[in-house]
């Protein structure tokens, strides 16, 4: 209420800034190409490829980026942010979501996802392992071709009825460097098929920061793992603190040993030294998971693991290549590299990562060096060599390590190491044996497996004190043997045996041996089966997971990975089914134990053994033997595949000579009956047929050709297939037919209906009859740019020479498409067909008829024509005036041959003129034998030339002026009649009159060139000339008037006198006259070029539905019709002297075929409406054209039923508003059908789907009639006459002042100016030539008289 005005003006300000603000977000969201769509996920996903490319390069760079594969609500909408989204992010979410909690790659592009979850898994199964695709490329990565190359196989279906592979989709998603597939693509594909992102994915495991949250979750499991995370950040920082890093304090703190690995035990005992307050069970649960069993590195510092990742592939976008990067790397002591160089290095690469920290996770000794080997080892070998790797690796070993940061020291630890010297012993209060099992656990994962390895390397069974002792030494143990001893409770004399220090591990043995049972022979039999016929001798391999598997089958349910590595005496993750069966088998649980541990040792041994033979050196005969029985069968085995190679050169050479082709041989000798594959029964037939081979040959020869084969289809790499195809032959047949296809969709396209095949020989075959020639399919070729092997195909497609080449034979599938898309055309144009004929426009569908010039075969005869039109047109300026004045003749006038010889002569034309009058389509009168016979050709009309004939060119012009005349009048009696009122005399028209009479009745071609046409004198055109008929008829009423015509009866009607219609063009024997037509006749033949049918024209003319109109009604709507002309003689002309008029006085066929239907359905339903219940008829309110042609025979109405169909449907069907007109508004008296005028209903049902007609003038004043206007001048013309002009100024060099400025304005005004003067002279002068003065003077002075005399 008391603002003030700094407040106010602070308001307003704050108003406008935002709706600036608002406005530029708009034009914002306009421009932005993501935000044109109207729904947000379809704006997602346009932002999505315009920024990545791919919808899923979106989603792995911009979307997940912590690798999870699903993302949560808070993630969600903080990738949004960061993309710069500009839609609703919410409503997004809550479509993608689905009631779910996260949102992951399928609900986005449910294709993509699709599609490389059918690639993984067909990989997979059929190819090996997803890492094998990019085995042998040296920079890691696959460009397209070698891609697809890799990958060919995925393409053609298996055996297990698999689809076949999209790989160019597949590449073309996967991709997220164009045109490479690199490693980082590759795991992401394998992590997101298998879902490893919570072990394999460090990137979730960084030290404080929070991973997305399952759905399944409740809050208080989500509260514990946020507890969890923030101790582990506040451990990690804690250590770093301490040891000066997070990779320092894994080597100084954490593994001190240089293990590599820690156990649980270990990071308890630092926990527990720390006093830190998180247990150490819930920081290993959240860095290695809770069935980890030991922390690595990796778990520990992910982000070194990530650095070293990032640094891979900053090499390859680079250098190329890992190799090619360590080759440009400068260093001083190659292959170690020195912290300077490594940073210098890593700048030049643009490493986004600490290079210092992965310096630390690289250097494993802390010397402040690195080995390229630690990156790369088998690149590294292939740089700087063995030798250099072997130096360098010895000169790492002596280094020194840098000073370590002295570890600090709390005043608790102070004071506990204070108060320790007062506490009892720890060797009074420590349990030896488990401190043992932990060492045991942790080296060797396995209680029994350090058992063999170390402490019973000879398989005892037992062992003595010293013998227990020295085991435990050189397992780690550094405890008190001798309390060892005594608490496991033995005596000195005593032996040790595995169960009194490992009982627990026997009890699970010994738990799962109880629960094998009888069936765990059969599971091990189905398994070693499963393998292969080599499990059986050697046993079968069981992972991890197929372990797990066979303890789920037994019902072992305690920790099935413990219990495996109590199996697996040599540490391969695996175990063998031999010794599981072994295990099984053996009676005594330790005694199955000790023998597992035996056969290891003595497998062990063999192979170490084997191992040491190998090493011998033989002798120099032994080699030199061996040598020489290499050398012969290598001879042998060359001799042995140089004859079928030769052989094969030969064959293909003897097939091309007497062929001309290998494909034409294969066509027309070795596969006759159109075979793919040939055996060997068939090939030895090919070639007798080819003659190369006789019909009864020898053994020698019939074997050689049997060796041929073997080898040809040996070639193939088809195992357990002895088929030879045309690709042994001819590899590159079927890659030309592949390459024409391809080249064919991209020149002329693909859809998903047509294939480009299909459009191409649609072009070169437009009959759609599946066959062209040789030169068409060679001209196909060289459109498609296909520049090799056109020979080959065509030999292949036409192999007898017929000059056909088949669509079947390229791609039946095509074939059979286009034979089906034919069908659709032929019915299409058949429709097409129906439709003209219903518009009454069959002409314009029929070949025009040739005339004159245009039928000439004859070049030189065209020729002369030419130049005889030419000369004549240069010399009369128009053909008309050419033809008047050379033949002296009419335009309505023919002329013989005679007379045409003559004017051609006249003109100069030169030439044969028998030539060119023949050329124009008139023929040479023969010598008759008698008088009679010259008479009958003469008046032959073949032997006469017509004006139109002469210069065709006018028919066109003229067949428009008769057809706007009728059009605007009706017939030429009434137009003549009108022009005779306005003042035409002696029944001519002059050029002004001429030209208004075209734009009365819009004639839209050249006037002048009609009026050129039919003015003989070019000034005036007579009425005969145009209509002679009708001339006569007025000429002869005019004089009746008048009282002249004495001989013409007064009883003679004027229907008499008007002629129904007269021909527009000249009355020649040989020039076309067009069909008389009457105005009714016209009216309806207007009505069915613009409405198709009687029936729709009808609603047209009744829009209230009255059935029965009357005139002032039908005078009303007929503006609805287009029609122009008089509306009077149209009534006239339509129903005579009658008040009222209907469809029956429209078209009577159309109303007795309506009635003659409503009468046949009447006896079969009781009203029309049960019509479209009738179910077995119509499956919906309306009928098709197949319904209603079953409801016609059905009724039994009379043939045909095309006309019925075409007056009732609308938009191809006929519902119960296109007929129920028939019952409201028709009677029925004695089987008589007669429509009952209705009273007005507006928009009445019965017009169907036809919305009313406007009533009313309109803004386009549709109903008016045009005006007539008279041409005006053109304002581009020269103007002739003297134009008025100022005078120059004579006064321009005097400057204006106050003393002379009136005297310059009055020399202005009487002298320089003086146009209107001289206008005001013109215009009294033209008075004066008018009325003279005297005159004037007396009609507009007062009193009459005007005196002259000088008062002076």
């Amino acid at each position: 209420e008391r603002s003030t005005q700094s407040l106010q003006r602070m308001s307003a300000k704050m108003l406008e800034e935002r709706d600036e603000h608002l406005s530029s977000k708009e034009k914002d969201r306009l421009a932005d190409p993501g935000l044109r769509e109207g729904d947000d996920v379809e704006i997602l996903k346009t932002k999505l490829r315009h920024k990545f490319h791919t919808i899923t390069g979106g989603w792995r760079e911009g979307i997940d980026i912590r690798g999870s594969h699903w993302i949560g609500e808070a993630d969600w909408f903080k990738a949004l942010r960061t993309l710069g989204f500009g839609g609703n992010a919410r409503a997004a979410w809550d479509r993608l979501r689905r009631g779910r909690k996260q949102v992951n790659l399928a609900d986005l592009d449910p294709d993509a996802a699709g599609l490389l979850s059918g690639f993984f898994q067909a990989y997979t199964q059929e190819m090996g392992p997803l890492a094998s695709l990019l085995d042998g490329c040296d920079a890691r990565r696959v460009a397209e071709k070698g891609f697809l190359r890799r990958c060919d196989p995925l393409k053609r279906s298996s055996s297990f009825r698999r689809e076949p592979v999209n790989l160019e989709g597949v590449f073309a998603i996967l991709q997220t460097h164009p045109g490479a597939v690199t490693e980082l693509d590759v795991e992401w594909l394998h992590k997101y098929c298998t879902r490893e992102n919570k072990k394999d994915s460090s990137s979730s495991k960084k030290s404080g920061d929070s991973r997305p949250t399952s759905p399944s979750q409740t809050n208080a499991e989500l509260r514990a793992d946020d507890a969890r995370r923030r101790a582990l950040k506040e451990f990690k920082r804690i250590l770093s603190n301490l040891a000066g890093g997070i990779v320092p304090a894994w080597r100084r703190v954490l593994d001190r040993e240089a293990n590599g690995a820690i156990a649980l035990e270990d990071l308890e005992i630092i926990v527990e030294n720390m006093e830190f307050q998180t247990p150490a069970k819930d920081l290993w649960e959240e860095m290695v998971g809770a069935d980890g069993d030991a922390l690595t590195i990796k778990e520990w510092c992910p982000q070194g693991d990530a650095a070293l990742r990032e640094f891979k592939q900053k090499c390859f976008e680079c250098f190329g290549s890992l190799k090619q990067a360590f080759q440009e790397l400068l260093a001083e002591k190659k292959p170690l590299v020195a912290r300077a160089e490594w940073s210098r290095f890593c700048r030049e690469v643009k490493l986004q990562s600490n290079h210092n920290m992965l310096l630390d996770y690289l250097d494993t000794r802390g010397v402040g060096y690195l080995s390229l080997g630690e990156i790369d080892m088998k690149t590294a070998r292939e740089v700087c060599g063995l030798k250099a790797m072997s130096t360098a690796r010895e000169e790492y070993a002596e280094m020194d390590p840098l000073p370590k940061k002295a570890v600090h020291v709390s005043i608790a630890a102070r004071a506990k190491e204070q108060c320790s010297e007062n506490l009892r012993e720890e060797e009074d209060r420590r349990f030896f044996r488990e401190e043992l099992l932990a060492v045991l656990q942790a080296r060797w994962e396995s209680p029994i497996r350090a058992w063999g390895a170390v402490m019973d390397p000879a398989s005892k069974g037992k062992l003595t004190k010293d013998e227990f002792f020295v085991g435990c030494s050189v397992a780690g143990f550094t405890g008190s043997k001798s309390s060892l001893w005594k608490e496991l409770g033995l005596k000195d004399s005593q032996s040790v045996r595995l169960r009194d220090i490992a009982p627990e591990a026997l009890e699970e043995c010994t738990t799962f041996k109880s629960l094998c049972g009888k069936q765990f022979g059969r599971i091990i039999n189905a398994m070693e089966a499963g393998e292969g016929p080599k499990a059986k001798a050697n046993g079968a391999s069981l992972d991890a997971v197929a372990f797990k598997d066979l303890c789920v089958k037994l019902g072992y349910t305690s920790d099935s990975k413990s219990l495996m590595q109590h199996f697996d005496p040599d540490g391969k993750g695996c175990v063998n089914t031999k010794n599981l069966r072994f295990f099984n088998e053996e009676k005594k649980d330790e005694k199955a134990i000790q023998g597992l541990v035996k056969k290891h040792h003595a497998l062990q041994k063999e192979k170490w053994r084997e191992k040491l033979d190998g090493m011998k050196i033989p002798k120099s005969s032994d080699v030199t033997a061996k040598q020489d029985d290499c050398l012969r069968e290598a001879r042998r085995q060359r001799g042995w595949k140089a004859e079928p190679e030769n052989m094969r050169r030969l064959f293909i050479a003897e097939l091309s000579r007497k062929f001309g082709s290998i494909a034409r041989a294969w066509k027309r000798a070795l596969a006759v009956n159109d075979l793919e594959e040939l055996n060997l029964h068939a090939f030895i037939d090919g070639v007798k047929r080819a003659g190369i081979l006789p019909a009864r040959p020898d053994e020698e020869e019939q074997q050689k050709y049997e060796r041929l084969f073997t080898y040809l289809t040996e070639l193939s790499g088809e195992d357990g297939k002895k088929c030879l195809r045309l690709e042994h032959l001819d590899p590159r047949i079927y890659d030309h037919i592949e390459e024409f296809k391809v080249k064919c969709d991209q020149r002329f396209g693909s859809t998903s209906e047509r294939t480009g095949l299909e459009i191409a020989f649609e072009k070169y075959d437009p009959d759609a009859t599946g066959i062209i020639s040789t030169d068409k399919f060679k001209a196909l070729c060289q459109e498609v740019k296909i520049t090799d092997g056109v020979h080959r195909m065509v030999h292949y497609y036409d192999p007898h020479s017929d000059n056909e080449i088949r669509l079947e034979d390229i791609d039946k599938e095509a074939a059979e498409m286009n034979e089906k898309a034919r069908e659709v055309r032929d019915k299409a144009a058949h429709a097409k067909l129906r439709y003209d004929k219903r518009m009454k426009r069959e002409h314009m569908t029929t070949q025009p008829r040739d005339m004159g010039a245009t039928a000439m075969d004859d070049a030189a005869s065209a020729k002369l024509v030419k130049e005889m039109r030419q000369k004549c047109a240069k010399a009369y300026n128009t053909m008309p005036r050419a033809w008047r004045q050379l033949f002296e003749v009419d335009v309505d006038e023919t002329i013989d041959f005679e007379v045409f010889e003559s004017g051609l002569v006249e003109a100069g034309v030169e030439g044969d003129a028998s030539g060119i009058w023949q050329a124009l389509g008139c023929e040479m009168l023969e010598t008759p034998a008698s008088s009679t016979k010259k008479k009958k050709e003469k008046e032959n009309p073949k032997n006469k030339l017509s004006m139109l004939q002469f210069d065709p060119s006018y028919e066109a012009d003229l067949r428009e002026f008769d057809t706007r005349m009728r059009e605007r009048w009706g017939s030429y009696y009434v137009a003549f009649k009108e022009l005779v009122a306005q003042g035409a005399d002696r029944l001519m028209l002059d050029a002004k009159g001429f030209r208004l009479l075209c734009h009365d009745c819009q004639f839209r071609l050249n006037t002048t060139r009609v009026f050129d046409f039919f003015s003989a004198n070019q000034k005036t055109v007579p009425f005969k000339l145009l209509n002679q008929e009708a001339a006569e008829v007025l000429k002869k009423e005019m004089q009746r008037k008048a009282g002249l015509a004495k001989d013409v009866e007064e009883e003679e009607d004027e229907e008499d006198q008007q002629p129904e219609d007269a021909g527009s063009l000249p009355a020649s024997p040989s020039a076309p006259v067009l069909p008389r037509q009457d105005t009714a006749g016209i009216f309806r033949d207007l009505l069915a070029r613009r409405f198709g049918s009687s029936l729709r024209a009808w609603r047209a003319l009744d829009p209230e539905g009255r059935a029965v109109i009357k005139k002032g009604e039908f005078l009303k709507s007929l503006s609805a019709t287009g029609y122009s002309g008089s509306p009077a003689n149209l009534w006239t002309a339509l129903v005579g002297e009658e008040t009222t008029f209907s469809l029956k006085d429209l078209d009577s066929a159309c109303f007795q075929r309506l009635a003659e239907f409503k009468r046949c359905c009447s006896r079969v339903y009781p009203s029309l409406d049960r019509i479209f219940e009738d179910r077995e008829l119509a499956q919906g309110s309306k009928l098709s054209e197949e319904e209603f042609y079953k409801l016609c025979k059905k009724a039994s109405v009379a043939k045909p039923w095309e006309p019925l169909f075409e007056d009732l449907a609308v938009r191809d069907h006929v519902g119960h508003a296109e007929v129920k007109f028939m019952e409201e508004a028709w009677t029925d008296t004695k089987g008589i059908a007669s429509p009952a005028r209705q009273a007005p209903r507006g928009l009445s049902s019965s017009q169907g789907s036809f919305p009313m007609r406007a009533v009313g003038t309109g803004h386009l004043c549709s109903t008016a009639r045009p005006r007539k206007v008279t041409l005006s001048k053109s304002s581009s013309l020269p103007a002739l006459g003297k134009q008025l002009r100022p005078n120059w100024n004579d006064r321009h060099m005097i400057l204006e002042h106050v003393g002379n400025k009136d005297e310059n304005m009055l020399h202005l005004m009487n002298h320089v100016k003086i146009e209107e003067r001289e206008r005001v002279k013109l215009r009294i002068a033209f008075k004066m030539r008018e009325v003279p003065i005297l005159q004037w003077c007396a009609e507009h002075l007062p009193g009459g008289e005007v005196d002259f005399t000088d008062d002076d």
